[in-house]
């Protein structure tokens, strides 16, 4: 089913994609490799759904789509319901204000330590960031007081 709806999509318009790509996101078992070629499009409209819904998609897939798509895409990982941190990691190096914001407000996304010191620094001057990371129940206590810093 995989390989056959594969070869089916290089022939579907713009529409059919964005109808496939959300029915197929929330599926359990949806074909992986559809789900991933679905996610790794440009246009965001047909590859939202898969990069916010799908649990097919692996960690390599999210981080290097997050390594190189555009920053809709970085916001939509960022809101997804559990994020690993090799991809909040990866999320936080190159997304904008909008997906540190996003990532940070997200309780299922897991950050390492060294993703929770960028995302302190990058908090001076942003209050909604700082806030976001105030509101973190996972944060190293030790990074506390950097964090009150740049909410002063």
């Amino acid at each position: 089913f995989d390989d056959v709806i594969g070869r089916l999509i290089e022939d579907i318009d713009q529409p059919a994609l964005i109808e496939l790509s959300a029915k197929l996101a929330p599926v359990g078992k949806a074909p992986i490799n559809v789900v991933a070629r679905l996610s790794g499009y440009d246009d965001i409209a047909i590859s939202g759904p898969a990069l916010e819904k799908s649990d097919a998609l692996t960690d390599d897939t999210l981080a290097e789509i997050a390594g190189t798509k555009s920053q809709m895409h970085l916001v939509a990982v960022a809101g997804r319901a559990r994020i690993s941190e090799i991809v909040t990691d990866a999320l936080i190096d190159r997304g904008n204000s909008e997906v540190a914001r996003r990532l940070a407000a997200n309780r299922g996304a897991r950050l390492s330590k060294l993703g929770f010191v960028k995302l302190i620094k990058r908090a001076t001057g942003d209050k909604a960031l700082a806030a976001a990371i105030a509101s973190r129940t996972d944060m190293p206590p030790e990074l506390g007081p950097f964090l009150k810093l740049t909410l002063a």
